[in-house]
């Protein structure tokens, strides 16, 4: 469910919306060296950025504004870099550079420290989205990650919204008899790598050989916390590639341990 956003000295009722012609429009003039388009396309995508907030499970700890401020950064980055050649539009390509720029503030303003009980949940969803993901070839939403589970929305998203703030390839993420489980071991699904595991450096050594497209999704995944859509929106790819090339990045992977 979206939450009603309230930005301080900002009338969001008010605030201008682009049609898709004046956004193009002033794309091209911004490429073209005029900075006052710059500043309507800022104003003119505000509600973009709104858009995402909504969608965020924002803690209460954390001023809404300061991460309104994170995602017209997001908003800025993708005035500067969208590509008028890409066949996509801008909101298409700017709303991955939003929620990028709002995760990576949210992961970094999040306590290091999480619940046992938040693991566990994250672990469960990690290993429900593999098994999705291998049967469908798509990403599982959270509404049908939480019928799965048999688990309430809001307890996805508080355990991925955490489990992000450290997660990465290297990190544990779950933790049982004193044995911890890290993205490492999820890299298989049927070998038993205990006597293996554990050279970091050989792994690192692996991505390092990858290709510069999986190279790119493998950090964008495991360090970034990107769904595979957002990965698309940004790479200019389709979802089924996305979705391969992390299939072909991780076999490669598998085979160092």
């Amino acid at each position: 469910m979206q939450q009603k956003v309230t930005i301080t000295g900002l009338d969001t009722a008010k605030i201008p919306v682009l049609s898709k012609k004046n956004c193009k429009k002033y794309l091209l003039e911004y490429k073209n060296g005029n900075t006052q388009a710059k500043e309507k396309l800022v104003m003119g995508n505000l509600k973009l950025v709104l858009s995402v907030l909504k969608k965020c499970n924002i803690p209460s700890r954390i001023d809404i504004n300061d991460v309104f401020q994170i995602g017209c950064i997001g908003l800025i980055k993708a005035i500067d870099n969208f590509n008028l050649e890409m066949d996509v539009s801008f909101s298409t390509y700017a709303i991955p550079m939003i929620l990028g720029e709002i995760k990576r503030y949210l992961r970094d303003s999040t306590p290091l420290k999480i619940s046992r009980q938040i693991k566990d949940v994250a672990y469960k969803v990690l290993k429900c989205k593999e098994a999705y993901l291998a049967q469908y070839s798509k990403e599982p939403s959270v509404e049908e990650l939480a019928n799965l589970l048999h688990l309430e929305e809001k307890e996805i998203f508080e355990a991925m919204n955490s489990i992000n703030t450290v997660v990465s390839i290297f990190d544990p993420i779950y933790s049982e008899n004193g044995e911890s489980i890290s993205i490492i071991d999820q890299l298989s699904d049927d070998v038993n790598y205990s006597d293996k595991i554990a050279n970091y450096a050989t792994l690192k050594e692996g991505i390092q050989q990858l290709s510069h497209l999986q190279k790119k999704i493998i950090q964008k995944r495991y360090y970034d916390g990107l769904t595979q859509f957002e990965i698309a929106n940004e790479l200019s790819i389709s979802q089924a590639q996305v979705s391969r090339l992390e299939k072909s990045a991780i076999q490669e992977l598998k085979k160092r341990f």
